[in-house]
């Protein structure tokens, strides 16, 4: 955390208040050494600690971390006693950094019992305590054996670790620039975590570009080959013009300016014909080799789109869309695999600054909402009451103006003059069960009675977007 004293007193007088009386519930593990908890009734429904690092921090949010939760028998423990925990206080320990939680926890929903724990916020050896009614260790994060300067494990009665000095300067925390230093600490544990599930996909994607980019150099250096083969033909011809005028025993001949090598073991026609064949082969080839060639920089553009694709999405949006677009859970994909390609981006036109997005097919609507689309207060719309496009402006707060032509440009898309159209945040949208669907949790409906020319230029220059 780095915060002095002062700092760490005035953080935990902030944030008692927003805890007390709240219960703690769904201990998670997003990423190793960041545990979180599910706060009861509050506007910020997560509690997150951090562990390990050099800036072991905690804090609320308003915001869940989605995503398959990091098994570990120290979490299995905490989910175990902490199933329902009232937090009774928030208090700092010894005048050093370390934060203590007063619980009360119903463990798997028995007779509610006293439960303390405990935040140890040394950098790089932070550690998070769960102690019993007794102060005795249930688990720790870090436990260290009978002959360490601290003992540490399940049984022993918890002692606050040896005293160093602490700097009490008098500093006003400044609780806003706090807040914004931990979100900003948060979306690189968001992506670690996408990089601990997904890497192997990244690394496929990067060798396969590094492989396609060496397969086309080298047909490049073939089809110059085939190129400069292709005149051998012209030498067969000549050799058959001048055929009474050639030394059958010549190893060499020029004709018109052209040098001919001639093998003195065949027959005059029997060079001409090999010139024919060789320039066969080098037409042949040069044929294969421009379509292989195209074939390549095809797979090679489709492989640089899912780079970009890759690097725009989340860890949530990759596991929402696994399965849909066969990314193994572990390991790579198989050889060939084109799961994001130019054929998963959206469309895109412009309201003015605004970029509006849109799908055409099911695996561009999916794409597009649940993997690229990923702010939760950015605007969606789809035709009510029909299949449709999904799109999505990408502003938080697009004028009035805005939103009428995205309303506008959604009844287009669905072959329409007219009609209703949901808008939604995008928060407010989750995947359904088929490919293409969503389902909304809440929306208000705008009623499109004409299409303004306004809109029908803008969807008349849509393109395919070059990047999510």
């Amino acid at each position: 955390m780095g915060v002095k004293y002062s700092e760490l007193s005035q953080y935990v007088v902030r944030l008692e208040p927003l805890l007390k009386g709240r219960y703690l519930s769904r201990a998670t593990s997003f990423a190793p050494g960041v545990i979180s908890f599910r706060v009861s009734g509050s506007q910020f429904p997560r509690l997150t600690f951090v562990v390990e690092g050099s800036e072991p921090r905690f804090y609320l949010s308003e915001t869940l971390l989605e995503g398959k939760s990091l098994e570990t028998t120290f979490l299995d423990i905490l989910k175990k006693q902490l199933y329902r925990a009232e937090v009774r206080g928030l208090s700092i320990l010894g005048e050093d950094r370390i934060v203590e939680l007063s619980l009360l926890a119903s463990e798997e929903a028995l007779f509610p019992k006293r439960r303390y724990l405990v935040f140890e916020m040394f950098p790089r050896h932070a550690n998070l305590v769960l102690l019993d009614e007794e102060r005795k260790v249930i688990t720790a994060y870090r436990t260290a054996s009978i002959e360490d300067k601290r003992p540490l494990f399940k049984g022993l009665t918890y002692e606050l670790p040896p005293q160093n000095p602490f700097q009490k300067e008098d500093i006003t925390l400044d609780w806003e620039l706090t807040i914004k230093r931990y979100e900003d600490l948060e979306k690189d544990l968001r992506a670690l975590r996408k990089k601990e599930r997904f890497g192997e996909l990244e690394k496929y994607l990067r060798s396969r570009k590094k492989t396609l980019k060496k397969k086309a150099e080298a047909l490049s250096r073939d089809l110059e080959g085939a190129a400069s083969r292709l005149d051998a033909g012209k030498k067969g011809e000549l050799i058959y013009t001048y055929f009474g005028e050639i030394d059958p025993r010549a190893r060499e001949v020029v004709l018109e300016g052209t040098e001919i090598a001639l093998d003195p073991r065949k027959s005059l026609a029997q060079n001409a014909e090999a010139y024919y064949r060789q320039a066969k082969k080098a037409k042949d080839a040069l044929a294969l080799g421009k379509k292989h060639l195209a074939a390549c920089r095809e797979e090679l553009a489709d492989v640089e789109s899912a780079i970009a694709q890759y690097e725009a999405s989340d860890e949530e949006g990759l596991e929402q869309m696994a399965k849909e677009l066969a990314i193994p859970e572990k390991g790579r994909p198989q050889a060939g695999w084109r799961g994001l390609s130019r054929s998963s981006l959206p469309y895109e036109c412009h309201l003015g600054k605004t970029r509006l997005l849109f799908g055409r097919s099911a695996k561009e609507n999916d794409c597009l909402t649940f993997l690229f689309a990923r702010g939760k207060r950015l605007h969606w719309f789809h035709i009510m009451g029909d299949s449709g496009s999904h799109l999505v402006l990408k502003s938080e707060e697009p004028t009035e103006r805005e939103i009428e032509l995205a309303a506008e440009i959604a009844i287009l898309l669905a072959g329409k003059e007219d009609g209703d159209v949901m808008h939604a945040l995008r928060g407010d949208v989750r995947k359904g069960s088929v490919s293409g669907q969503a389902v909304v949790k809440k929306f208000e409906t705008i009623r499109v009675r004409a299409i303004s020319e306004e809109a029908r230029a803008a969807l008349k220059d849509a393109r395919r977007a070059e990047k999510p």
